[in-house]
């Protein structure tokens, strides 16, 4: 909780440069790129498409996230090992709204993957598929998204939890409409 109003209203300042800086870390030190790559199974090709980084102020890896024309709006930031709520934090002030990660992977038509964590999307579109994650967590699915799958066959993957299963619930629910059909998966 915020001490004062200020830093209740402060917001961080993202740049490109920032993000450039934070990917070039990762990419420069072969035991943290190495011990990330291990854990999460991601590919250096797959870190550089979508520009993950490191963040050694913060000890966290970071995920920065665009909006359809390209423009930075939030980075994400990854503590592997931290407890269960302590894991992804947003950049101070961009977490709201929540967003679509990556929204450009949301294809036309065809399958989708909706997954619960913009680590799990990724980890979806490096083996060929193509996913999205909210940014908000699995309960903060937002029924204004649900037009973006118009169409769409998706398929709804979510932690094996009681976040990811009331979560995936609430966003079938709101996808049943618009998608071409909606398919909850049990973990």
């Amino acid at each position: 909780v915020p001490a004062t109003a200020k830093e209740a209203t402060a917001k961080e300042r993202l740049n490109e440069g920032k993000v450039v800086g934070w990917h070039d870390r990762l990419m420069s030190d072969p035991s943290l790129l190495d011990s990330f790559m291990t854990k999460r199974g991601l590919t250096e090709d797959t870190l550089t498409k979508f520009q993950i980084g490191y963040d050694g102020e913060r000890e966290r890896f970071t995920v920065p996230i665009r909006d359809r024309d390209g423009n930075l709006v939030n980075v994400r930031r990854y503590r592997m090992g931290a407890a269960q709520g302590q894991k992804m934090q947003n950049a101070l002030g961009h977490g709201s709204p929540p967003r679509l990660f990556p929204i450009t992977a949301l294809p036309e038509t065809g399958d989708v993957m909706v997954v619960e964590g913009e680590l799990d999307a990724l980890i979806c579109i490096q083996n060929g598929f193509a996913a999205v994650s909210g940014t908000g967590g699995a309960r903060r699915w937002d029924d204004s998204w649900s037009k973006e799958f118009t169409g769409n066959d998706v398929y709804v993957m979510y932690d094996n939890d009681e976040d990811g299963r009331v979560g995936s619930k609430k966003a079938a629910r709101s996808l049943a409409g618009p998608a071409a059909s909606v398919h909850v998966m049990d973990p």
